[in-house]
């Protein structure tokens, strides 16, 4: 009967919870103005501008699988992924944008992403931008 009691305490504070705690898991990170680190599995770990409220389940692909490293802060995402002839590649993301998400169906919501994503690059061309940028992050 006690097993019963924190079993229906458990169960009723877990509704509560938001989505976001249980997204895929809890293998979604939020990185700020609508980008997310979808890490599925080992395999498929990238990241989305999300579009849907909540746990993020549609978006605009950002950075390909497979995200090896990555940090950011609160204007940039910096990545190195892998693609699938084992090679690095570095990316950086400008976060400090808007995108009228409803009005997609008039704009090229897509092309405003895509616009502020750079790369890819390789490790100097990486080093050489973020230079450029002032971009005071490192890969984690």
């Amino acid at each position: 009967m006690k097993n019963i009691i924190y079993l229906f305490c458990f169960l009723f504070l877990l509704s509560f919870t938001s989505c976001d705690s249980f997204c895929l898991g809890g293998k979604e990170k939020k990185l700020g103005n609508n980008f997310r680190l979808i890490n599925e599995d080992i395999y498929n770990v990238y990241i989305l501008y999300c579009t849907s409220k909540g746990c993020c389940d549609t978006g605009f692909s950002v950075i390909p699988s497979k995200i090896e490293k990555f940090n950011y802060n609160n204007k940039w995402i910096i990545a190195k992924s892998v693609n699938k002839d084992r090679l690095d590649n570095y990316w950086i993301v400008n976060k400090d944008f808007e995108v009228d998400l409803s009005n997609c169906d008039n704009i090229s919501c897509d092309s405003i992403i895509k616009s502020n994503i750079f790369g890819p690059f390789n490790r100097s061309e990486f080093k050489e931008k973020k230079s450029v940028l002032k971009i005071n992050i490192d890969l984690k």
